[in-house]
């Protein structure tokens, strides 16, 4: 037997022989014998060991004294309560710690000397460990689900980052689990030390989780799916792995890392189980609010789970921290039909299972135990989310359905401590209503008030909750600045902001302490924005606004210069028909831009009636002025000027419409004759460019604004007008064209955003189609403003719209042999919609009206023209034109396709839902 070496023996432990190595012995005593004074330290430290000890000669002799003092309280001092199991103080010796580290070192040279094939799996690892360290000869006794259990702590350190280096990330983290399940509850704290843990998960590279889409065969879209085909199939055994040492971490109330939330969480998320990271977060941010929330004085046994009841203000230590819990409530609501706080609450997460390990480790704030829930981790479930279910597999879209309605029980209980909840808010008011989905403890559906128990519902009363009671008091209201103001640092326990746009609302410091991070802060401006796109939008019920409304004058001035908030009130009051509120946003935005003193009778009929409607928005738009603060108005886009337009047309403030077009567009108010034309001084003044033949230059507008103002044209009923706006747009793009050219001579086609869409030419024929498919009652010989080509000038009006339909169909036919005219803009209902308007503007020229009369040869070659066209973009030709040539007659009044309506989207049913779920709750 060579000198230091243990013998080889066959024993149940994996550590070597218990015999001292004399060579070990002869360096110890030689070493004591040269220094007396260390002699003398290890002797008075074995003899009186109660006493604190000084520095001892190495540090493993420091660390071993100090192990000592410590004293590790037991039973009833634990704050366990009594216990059956009788206390054995650890007993600690210098031998153990010596023969500690020679198994470590023994253990590394065996670990070295493995193959590749030892990490395929814990059994074939452990069987390869022993038959390597007993010898390949010898029988092993030892079994293999006995070898993890067996090691110590050293040697499991030193297993765990031979695996790390190894980049056998899965293999280790099975090592740990085994490790943690064979140990006693209490005795798992000491198993491994939390910067093990950090270096093992923090490197995502040694771990191989498996993908959604190799993991399982791909499953087939059904819009009517069983409860049993939206149940998720269970985790990968990897995965499983990570969620059993994490379930294993929280039950004895041990340190976690944010490597290991993170990669949790994205691996749910890689094995489309969002579901599952939504649990995983929303107990982190329970347990994080909990610990902080006790550190600061909160009594543990108020704690429910889910958040609880509402409760009122207290003002002893730690009763500020409940008034952020379901502090928001219904009209006479006193407790909902089913607990929607408890219903999507993770079970296996519920509070009561936390408070018994309380106060063991003691509760700090910032927690200790557990990291902060950064926006990062929300986010990352967020943006995995697959919410089509027309795209993805009925388990799938169900555990997107389940994560968002999960997490938003955390901004139902107001626990929720992230200020960028936009991607949050977004991912929820959007989601389809269908299929409806249910929590994974129902195994069936409801037989009644089924819709109550839905994902859909539980987002949407997030968002309701929001708009009734907003998280926000005087105090938060101070302190929003100085709450942003911490997340720009980083402070502990606050997220990253959300976006640059919070940075616009700077308030004054306040003089106030910093607010408490244990709760749902207050809401940034980009979230607000989100909520008053969501009520006038989907819910369409802006009396819902004003707690909010107040809330974002009084801090962020509505967003000041920014005109984002104000194009949201413009738009959705005016398709609410709130039009006094549409005109002090508007007026906030353009001013007295558009104002005439002389009113349209329809303009006037309108306000008649829209006086009898009552008003149902309480909220005032003014901004007020304090400390001599000056209000900037904010700047208006293009945005804005869109919803301008479609405000006026929808109101019928046609004279304003006409006015505004003449405002930006001076060319047209110029050839509207000198008596109304301004000088070329004055337009000079005025800051408009003048051209060589002494008339104002047009000014350069987008597309969707040329689209929007020929709209409006076509509802007022201005043909005249309408026609040289369409001149004019059409003169532009040739302009806009040739600069380009000289630019870029190798475009053969305008890009989109400077080439006009189809739906510009549609416009102009609906405009014109008015003079023929509904003529007026009074028959006029001439269209006010309307030129014809020449040669045409005496023909009627509705002969006339005919002839102009049909040059335009000659234009739009050369832009798209030209490639001016992309596929999807004639793509279903878009081309229906065009060859409509042309049918409608050619009814009398082709002598739909009388198809019994004979067909000219010219009108028969046009419409065999338009024919081939619609079959050639795939279009359905309608029976009335074919009827023409046999001299039938076809009854249209449901439509040319049979359809009495044609709608330009098909998706406005989860809109209409969103509010009916709204009146539904509120009992009308």
């Amino acid at each position: 037997m060579q000198k230091g070496r243990p013998p080889k023996t066959v024993h149940r432990r994996l550590l070597p022989s218990t015999q001292k190595s004399p060579r070990r012995i002869n360096e110890r005593v030689i070493y004591t014998l040269r220094d007396p004074a260390a002699m003398l330290r290890r002797i008075r430290i074995r003899l009186n060991p109660a006493h604190p000890p000084r520095r001892t000669s190495s540090s493993a002799a420091f660390a071993h004294a100090l192990e000592e003092q410590h004293t590790v309280p037991y039973g009833v001092a634990y704050g366990a309560g009594p216990s059956r199991i009788p206390y054995q103080p650890p007993s600690y010796s210098f031998t153990g710690r010596a023969q500690g580290h020679e198994a470590a070192r023994f253990l590394r040279e065996k670990l070295s000397s493995l193959s590749h094939g030892s990490y395929a799996a814990p059994q074939a690892f452990a069987a390869s460990l022993v038959r390597s360290i007993e010898g390949a000869a010898q029988k092993t006794q030892v079994r293999t689900n006995e070898v993890v259990p067996s090691l110590s702590r050293l040697q499991l350190h030193t297993v765990v980052h031979h695996l790390i280096r190894e980049k056998k990330g899965n293999l280790a983290s099975a090592i740990v689990l085994q490790a943690l399940q064979s140990a006693p509850r209490m005795a798992r704290r000491r198993i491994v030390s939390p910067k093990t843990l950090r270096i093992l998960f923090g490197n995502r590279s040694i771990f191989h989780m498996s993908k959604a889409s190799s993991k399982r065969r791909a499953i087939a879209p059904n819009l009517q799916p069983t409860v049993a085909e939206q149940m998720s199939p269970p985790p990968a055994p990897r995965l499983q792995t990570l969620l059993d040492i994490l379930d294993i971490l929280q039950d004895v109330r041990y340190s976690r890392t944010p490597e290991l939330y993170e990669l949790i969480i994205s691996s749910c998320c890689d094995e489309g189980q969002p579901h599952l990271a939504a649990k995983i977060y929303t107990g982190l941010v329970e347990e994080w609010v909990t610990e902080g929330r006790v550190a600061e004085g909160a009594n543990p046994e108020e704690f429910h789970p889910g958040g609880g009841p509402p409760r009122g203000w207290k003002k002893g230590n730690g009763g500020r921290w409940w008034t952020g819990v379901r502090t928001w409530r219904w009209p006479g609501e006193v407790l909902s039909p089913h607990d929607r706080l408890d219903l999507w609450h993770p079970r296996h997460l519920a509070l009561p299972e936390k408070m018994r390990n309380f106060p063991v480790p003691l509760a700090t704030s910032p927690p200790s135990v557990v990291p902060a829930p950064h926006s990062s981790l929300l986010n990352n479930i967020v943006n995995s989310l697959q919410l089509d279910p027309s795209k993805t597999s009925p388990h799938e879209f169900a555990s997107s359905m389940r994560a968002l309605a999960i997490l938003a029980n955390t901004v139902l209980s107001r626990t929720l401590p992230i200020l960028a909840l936009g991607p949050l808010l977004k991912a929820c008011h959007t989601a389809p209503f269908k299929p409806d989905v249910y929590p994974e403890s129902m195994q069936d559906k409801p037989e009644k008030n089924e819709w109550a128990y839905t994902a859909f519902t539980q987002m949407h009363v997030m968002l309701m909750s929001l708009l009734w009671s907003p998280p926000i008091s005087a105090e938060s209201m101070r302190l929003i600045a100085a709450a942003q103001s911490a997340e720009k640092v980083r402070t502990p326990g606050l997220p990253m902001p959300e976006s640059k746009e919070t940075s616009v609302a700077v308030a004054p410091t306040p003089t106030l302490p910093l607010d408490s991070p244990y709760k749902l802060p207050p809401l940034t401006l980009s979230s607000c924005s989100i909520l008053l796109s969501y009520a006038f939008r989907i819910l369409k019920a802006p009396n819902m606004l004003n707690a909010l409304m107040l809330y974002m004058k009084s801090v962020f001035k509505l967003g000041k210069s920014s005109p984002s908030n104000w194009n949201i009130i413009l738009g959705g009051a005016s398709r609410l028909r709130e039009n006094k509120l549409a005109d002090d946003a508007g007026k906030m935005l353009f001013g007295s831009l558009g104002d005439v003193d002389k009113v349209d009778k329809r303009e006037f009929f309108s306000k008649s009636k829209e006086e009898t409607v009552v008003n149902k928005v309480q909220f005032d738009l003014a901004l007020s002025n304090k400390d001599g603060e000056q209000g900037a108005s904010p700047e208006a886009n293009e945005s804005s000027l869109l919803a301008l337009i479609s405000h006026l047309t929808a109101s019928s403030q046609f004279s304003r419409l006409t006015s505004l077009v003449y405002t930006l567009i001076p060319y047209l108010a110029h050839s509207r004759g000198p008596s109304i034309a301004s000088s070329p001084d004055d337009l000079g003044s005025q800051g408009v460019e003048i051209g060589e033949n002494g008339r104002p230059k047009s000014v350069r507008l987008t597309p969707h604004v040329w689209v929007a103002l020929l709209r409006g044209m076509e509802k007022a009923g201005k043909t005249g007008l309408g026609q040289r706006l369409y001149n004019v747009g059409l003169h532009e793009e040739g302009v806009a064209w040739k600069e380009m050219m000289e630019e870029h001579p190798e475009l053969s086609v305008l890009p989109s955003t400077l080439r006009l869409p189809q739906e510009f030419f549609t416009n102009v024929l609906l405009l014109f189609s008015q003079h023929s498919y509904f003529p007026s009652s009074g028959k006029a010989s001439v269209i006010k403003g309307l030129r014809l080509p020449r040669g045409s000038e005496r023909l009627a009006p509705d002969q006339a719209v005919g002839l102009l339909g049909i040059k335009v169909h000659e234009t739009v036919k050369g832009r798209w042999e030209d490639g001016w005219v992309d596929e999807s803009e004639m793509e279903g209902i878009k081309g229906q919609k065009y060859f409509e308007a042309l049918i409608k503007c050619s009814w009398k020229r082709w002598g739909l009206d009388m198809p019994e009369k004979a067909l000219r040869e010219d009108v028969g070659k046009e419409i065999m023209g338009v024919i081939k066209d619609m079959e050639a973009w795939g279009v359905q030709v309608p029976e009335v034109l074919v009827a023409r040539f046999k001299g039938k007659r076809v009854d249209v009044r449901d439509g040319f396709w049979g359809i009495e309506e044609m709608k330009w989207c098909g998706k406005a049913e989860g809109k209409e839902e969103a509010a009916k779920l709204l009146k539904r709750i509120m009992g009308e």
